[in-house]
Parts: structure tokens; C-alpha cells; sequence
């Protein structure tokens, strides 16, 4: 037998500075990542529960369903009321165009109106010089007494045009503010429709939003682990007082550890 196969057998590490390894042993809970009891939002019959205790689950999933018709009449009430308010801008806006259209026939017939005028006015000044003629003439028994009436009428119903065609400005003026103030009630009316379409919108939201409740759905991957009530059971929300959850669900993909650590050794955790 060789001296080499004789020879005793060694592990070697090489050195290295370290401190000392503590190790200890302890017991250990697991609990599930995430815990979440299912309340309804709003009150309603059970209508539908696609799950059970132990069911695997994902995120999105529709666990349950609820019966809630008022919910659902509210939502077609919205959507109606909404369409009203709008067919009301419509009938706003229709107005103002309406009013503005009678305003600029005010203002057009302002200017025909002081045309007139204009017009008139030349005319009874015209009979005037005219009147003073025959009158002039009347006086010294140069033309006969009727020619002079004739003129004097004829002066009158100028006069009296003239007087006429100002009240017609007089009174188209005032068909003109009365015609602005509509375009501004019109243009308020418009405001207030809309501001109503918002209202409506606001509830049909409000409305989407109650209706979306009445499903129950997973808010994450995991497994149903506590179930209350069974199809045909009145849900009532927690809104309305109620306290019992509709179901328990524990997401298991990942898990917490629970370890108690010695007082002595949590300085060196």
C-alpha cells in the first residue's frame, strides 16, 4: 500500500472575516395576501351566485347579481330626462334665433320708418311753402277761396303723415327693445337648458353607477371562502343598514408569514 493512499482526507476552506451564523427555529402561521368581504351597494333580491365556498376566482368576475328594478327604472328615467333636457336647447336655441330675427326686423324697420319721415317731412314742407302761396294770393282776391282750403288740406294731411310716420319710429323703437330683451331672455333660456343637461347627465351617471352595483364582481384572483345567502334572498345594502357581507373572498397566489421571533433574537432579525 503507497504512503499517499494512506494519508488522512481534508475539507479546506480558505478564511474570510464574518461574523457568527445564528440560526433559529420557530413556528410559522400563513395568511392570505388580501382579505375582502363583499358588501351589496344597493338592496335587492338575489338574483344569480355563480360561486361557492372553495371557488377559484378571478379578477373581474361576476360572483353575484342583484335584483334591483328600481335601480334599473331610475337609470330609463335618467336616459329620458336627459334626452328632454336636451330637445329643450334645442327649443332654446330655436328661440333665440327667433328673437334675433324680430330684433333685425326692428332695426330695418327703424330705418324705413325714419325714411319716412324724412320723406313726409319734405312733403309737409312742401305744402307749406304752397299754403303761403295761395295764401298770398287769397289776400289780394287773386285766385278764389276754395284753392286756399284745398291747400290748407292738403297741409294738414301732410302734417298729420308726418306726425304719423314719428309715432311709427316711436313705436318700431320700442318693438326693438322689446325684441332685445327677448334675445337676452332667449340666450338665459339657453343657459338654463343647458345647465339642465348637465343636471341630467349627473343623475344618469349617478344612475349607471347604481345599476353597475348590482353585480358583485372579484377585486382580485383568489378563492371564495365565506358564502351567506342563496338566490331568492333579500340583500339589503350597506347603505341601508345592512351588515352582513354577501361573500368573503382571500386571494391565495401570494401569501403573508406570521413567524413569533424570541425577544432575544429580534435585534439580530
Amino acid at each position: 500500500e503507497s504512503v499517499s493512499s494512506r494519508a488522512p482526507r481534508v475539507n479546506v476552506i480558505q478564511p474570510r472575516p464574518s461574523g457568527i451564523v445564528r440560526v433559529t427555529d420557530q413556528p410559522a402561521t400563513f395568511h392570505a395576501f388580501e382579505s375582502v368581504d363583499l358588501y351589496a351597494m344597493v338592496s335587492g333580491y338575489l338574483k344569480t351566485q355563480a360561486v361557492d365556498i372553495g371557488s377559484r376566482i378571478k379578477k373581474g368576475d361576476v360572483l353575484a347579481t342583484i335584483d334591483a328594478p328600481r335601480e334599473a327604472k331610475a337609470f330609463e328615467e335618467a336616459a329620458a330626462m336627459l334626452e328632454q333636457s336636451k330637445a329643450h336647447v334645442d327649443q332654446a336655441k330655436a328661440r333665440v334665433d327667433a328673437a334675433i330675427a324680430e330684433r333685425d326686423a326692428a332695426r330695418a324697420a327703424i330705418g324705413q320708418a325714419e325714411s319716412d319721415v324724412d320723406r313726409l317731412v319734405a312733403r309737409r314742407q312742401l305744402a307749406e311753402k304752397s299754403f303761403h302761396r295761395i295764401k298770398d294770393l287769397s289776400e289780394r282776391n287773386a285766385i278764389e277761396r276754395k284753392l286756399l282750403d284745398e291747400e290748407q288740406h292738403g297741409l294738414d294731411a301732410a302734417t298729420a303723415a308726418e306726425q304719423t310716420a314719428r309715432l311709427t319710429v316711436q313705436t318700431v323703437k320700442a318693438q326693438l327693445a322689446t325684441a332685445e330683451a327677448k334675445v337676452s331672455q332667449a340666450k338665459a333660456d339657453v343657459a338654463e337648458a343647458e345647465a339642465a343637461v348637465n343636471t341630467a347627465k349627473a343623475r344618469l351617471d349617478t344612475a349607471r353607477v347604481n345599476v353597475e352595483y348590482t353585480k358583485i364582481l372579484a377585486p382580485f384572483d383568489g378563492v371564495v371562502t365565506h358564502r351567506e345567502f342563496h338566490p331568492g334572498a333579500f340583500i339589503r345594502s350597506a347603505s341601508d343598514g345592512g351588515i352582513t357581507p354577501l361573500l368573503s373572498v382571500k386571494r391565495t397566489d401570494r401569501m403573508r408569514v406570521a413567524v413569533q421571533v424570541p425577544d432575544r433574537d429580534v435585534v439580530l432579525a
